[in-house]
């Protein structure tokens, strides 16, 4: 009995030494199991960011022609967990002011322009939010698998540039390709294309192509529409007279007008904004006549209209002054006619010129 005894006491013993290593282990264990399962029920792994409640969204226009990298473009960015928007791409490339309208449009963090130059691909990147504009260039020489490659390398990295996507952990960002720039645009309050101006100038009037000349002052008004038109109205006071000389005597010509037209900027508003357009006006003419020995001079206002043409250039100083030329020509309707004794003067006014230099301040 004594030795059954101690043989099942060695055993009681065992199963308790074991009972005891193993609520140790569970009680060790169990923090790290209640991390699993926390971690689990986050869906993220260690070291992930936390999901954000929509993706960020980004839209991409591409030029005719470049399907298949839009497609290759498209199915890169889906991956890295970006809404993409397709816009519909012209001929002609929108303007950087025109890609933030269009990313406000569809309330995206980037707009991305894709274009091809010859055997290479241009990449615009523009950020609404900072103004920012990342521009590379990807030359593959003639192969368009290569081409694809470099392109969806080069975008990963133009996105991490601008903070549209994170680098990956460990990974040093690509440095940029030769020739590739980036540039932050001003914000608002210096930005090339205030949506008004006020102008103040000088203003050579040529009557006649030049046979009569005059001076003026004139203020303008110039508002943007959109990113290629515009609206220009202006005021010219005239500050010297010119004189027509005809059969006994002369007269002298004070000229006023008031016009309004409609511009094209080719390449919208930037440091250098030419501009084209067709405008009308109202001219007032006061001619006082001086008579010679024998004749009786008279003075008269008339009113009439001046359609023209418009061409002009302003030259950006900052990003609220900037310098301004402008010619408008055209003819005066109906022709204003001068009497000097038995002759009647017509042709002494068309074609009209006035060319005006001055500065515009941008308005708030």
């Amino acid at each position: 009995m004594a030795a059954e005894f101690r043989v099942v006491q060695h055993t009681l013993a065992t199963a308790k030494i074991t009972l005891g290593l193993a609520c140790a282990l569970w009680v060790g264990s169990a923090p790290a199991q209640s991390a699993d399962f926390v971690e689990a029920e986050s869906g993220s792994e260690p070291g992930a960011a936390p999901p954000t409640s929509e993706r960020t969204r980004i839209v991409l226009v591409v030029s005719p022609g470049m399907e298949e990298l839009a497609v290759r473009f498209v199915a890169e960015l889906s991956s890295l967990r970006l809404d993409v928007v397709r816009a519909p791409g012209g001929d002609v490339a929108p303007s950087a002011e025109e890609l933030e309208e269009l990313a406000g449009r569809h309330g995206a963090r980037v707009a991305l322009r894709v274009s091809r130059a010859g055997h290479a691909v241009d990449l615009w990147l523009v950020n609404p939010q900072t103004h920012e504009v990342v521009y590379r260039r990807i030359v593959a020489d003639s192969d368009p698998a290569v081409a694809v490659l470099r392109s969806l390398e080069i975008l990963r990295g133009a996105l991490v540039e601008i903070q549209v996507i994170a680098p990956k952990p460990g990974v040093e960002a690509l440095p940029a390709p030769p020739g590739a720039g980036r540039r932050r645009r001003p914000t608002r309050s210096a930005r090339a294309a205030p949506p008004l101006w006020l102008g103040v100038s000088g203003t050579l009037i040529a009557a006649r192509a030049g046979r009569g000349l005059g001076a003026g002052a004139t203020g303008s008004l110039h508002g943007r529409v959109g990113s290629r038109f515009a609206i220009h109205a202006a005021v010219v006071g005239p500050l010297s007279e010119w004189s027509v000389d005809g059969q006994g005597g002369s007269a002298k010509v004070w000229l006023a007008a008031a016009t309004i037209g409609a511009l094209v900027t080719p390449w919208g508003e930037r440091m250098l904004t030419p501009g084209l357009g067709l405008g009308v006006g109202l001219v007032g003419l006061h001619t006082r006549g001086e008579a010679v020995a024998g004749y009786r001079g008279t003075s008269d206002l008339n009113f009439a209209a001046f359609p023209h043409g418009r061409l002009e250039l302003a030259i950006g100083l900052s990003g609220s002054i900037r310098l301004k030329a402008a010619l408008a020509t055209g003819f005066v309707a109906p022709r204003p006619t001068l009497l000097f004794a038995e002759e009647r003067a017509e042709a002494w006014l068309n074609p009209l010129f006035l060319s005006s230099l001055g500065a515009e301040v941008a308005l708030p």
